[in-house]
């Protein structure tokens, strides 16, 4: 049988189990982030086939059980019924283990790259698996780039006019040069960057934990204090028309402070509303 049996919703694995084990084809939609870019979570579809054990072999997209979910990833290794997989989508550290055995069925078409249909056997596809296979860590690092422009665009984009202000004198600006004022505006400055981190961070971290709190103050609290840093370092040993200054540090990092507080204050608060709502 060659049929062709379509999943919506809730996929039910033991009934799209059946219908593989009859022989069936069966389509389904991509859930999860595992297989970006190749397959676009909720947009692309996936053909599941039959398998033989001659087509289980690196490079092939496998339905396979991995001990605690059933799900569909790339065979990067093979030593007789032993595997290493790993979703596209995953850190290059990301392998999981698995028997032959537990392969179910492989992918044998589809869309991928959202909406773009595709057979194993086309170009696209064979391309897309021999940049997988043999570039990993430079698909994993323009990967990585691509989910952090696409999540925190306004925070990189924040740092280019810092960057700019930092080691440029646009039209010969100068600052008042009483000491108050010019701390002032360096404490602004780097508030508003420090805000502009939080404020994406917890906007994609919407479930607060202990561990993506750590993070954020990595990203959102040490970074720009370590960024003020070197800048200053910068404007006083790469620069004719900057002067480093060790209080100007000192500014930047008091207005980082006040930012984190505000925003932790602010996001627990937030918590509360929402966990009092459900």
């Amino acid at each position: 049988m060659d049929l062709l049996y379509k999943m919506t919703g809730k996929v039910n694995f033991a009934e799209l189990l059946e219908h593989i084990s009859e022989g069936d084809k069966v389509m389904l939609t991509a859930t999860g982030r595992s297989m970006t870019p190749t397959f676009v979570d909720k947009k692309d579809k996936i053909v599941l086939s039959p398998v033989k054990d001659e087509e289980i072999v690196p490079g092939a997209v496998v339905l396979f059980n991995r001990g605690d979910v059933i799900c569909v990833h790339r065979v990067i290794k093979r030593e007789g019924n032993n595997l290493v997989i790993r979703g596209d989508g995953n850190s290059i550290k990301s392998l999981e283990k698995a028997k032959v055995a537990n392969v179910y069925a492989i992918v044998s078409g589809g869309t991928m790259f959202n909406g773009r249909p595709f057979t194993t056997t086309d170009k696209m596809w064979q391309w897309n698996t021999r940049l997988v296979m043999n570039f990993f860590p430079l698909y994993d690092i323009c990967h990585k780039a691509r989910r952090i422009l696409c999540t925190y665009p306004l925070s990189l984009l924040v740092i280019l006019p810092l960057l700019y202000l930092s080691f440029f004198n646009p039209a010969d600006l100068t600052l008042p040069e009483k000491l108050p004022s010019d701390k002032l505006v360096h404490s602004l400055m780097y508030f508003g960057v420090s805000m502009v981190f939080w404020m994406e961070w917890l906007r994609s971290h919407k479930r607060r934990s202990r561990p993506s709190i750590r993070k954020g103050f990595l990203w959102c609290f040490a970074f720009p204090i370590v960024l003020g840093g070197i800048i200053e370092l910068g404007q006083k040993y790469l620069t004719e028309v900057r002067s480093g200054d060790w209080l100007d540090f000192a500014a930047n990092t008091v207005g980082v402070c006040i930012a984190t507080v505000i925003s932790l204050l602010a996001a627990r608060i937030i918590h509360r509303k929402s966990a009092k709502n459900k």
